[in-house]
């Protein structure tokens, strides 16, 4: 049998604070054991969320941490219905219904508390270490925001279309690195020392990061432009 993708829930009580989970949607798809959980009002900017955590009070799960702020900032009050759909193996597209049982389509203008729209993205030279030693460290800014060191694993989706399953690692500092599978995805496409990857979260999957390859000037400029690390500030 298929695991649940979705579920709804109606905003009542203490809501604001906590709001319940269904067990079976946290247990089969393991929400209890990531660091955090990311949430997208599907009306909002494709690069905007709120992070929130899963915790189990008197057998319940609940979704605390950044729930009571992603309450606030989209004016979700008592009696409105949220639907959650999940989107690779760490995010929660939400749709929110008003009084009216209308899809809300959100604010044209948010306050100054709201989460900056941010650009998930990086770009790397390669190196001999990273073809030697099967590794590519990624910068933190970019980690830290997509949650990728509580997955284990990430998929890459190369210029060609193919997606390649790689291990992530986390290292010292908390810093994470592509690690297992890095080798096979850098032969299958004939990368070498010095070739330039761009690499972009991909919101149309939810769970994969798009590469593409930059050749020329193209990748120098992209290079200049990121910081410390190969992160690129949106």
């Amino acid at each position: 049998m298929d695991k649940p993708k979705s579920f709804f829930m109606f905003c009542s009580g203490d809501f604001a604070t906590k709001l319940p989970v269904p067990a079976a949607f946290v247990e089969d798809h393991g929400l209890h054991r990531l660091r955090q959980l990311l949430l997208h009002p599907i009306t909002q900017p494709a690069a905007t969320s709120w992070a929130v955590k899963i915790k189990k009070i008197n057998g319940i799960f609940y979704m605390v941490g950044g729930w009571s702020k992603f309450v606030k900032d989209n004016d979700i009050l008592e009696m409105k219905v949220l639907s959650f759909h999940i989107v690779g193996n760490s995010t929660l597209h939400v749709a929110i219904y008003g009084h009216d049982s209308c899809l809300e389509l959100g604010r044209e203008q948010q306050s100054v508390e709201q989460p900056a729209v941010r650009q998930l993205r990086f770009v790397k030279r390669l190196k001999e270490y990273h073809i030697a030693d099967q590794r590519l460290e990624i910068p933190k800014d970019f980690s830290d925001a997509m949650g990728i060191g509580s997955k284990g694993k990430i998929r890459l989706k190369d210029w060609k279309g193919r997606k390649w399953a790689i291990n992530v690692t986390v290292r010292n500092h908390g810093v994470c690195a592509f690690s297992a599978g890095l080798k096979k995805f850098l032969t299958a496409n004939n990368l070498e020392v010095g070739s330039i990857l761009f690499f972009d979260f991909d919101m149309d999957s939810g769970d994969a990061i798009k590469v593409l390859l930059l050749e020329g000037r193209d990748g120098e400029e992209m290079l200049a432009r990121a910081i410390y690390g190969g992160f690129i500030p949106s």
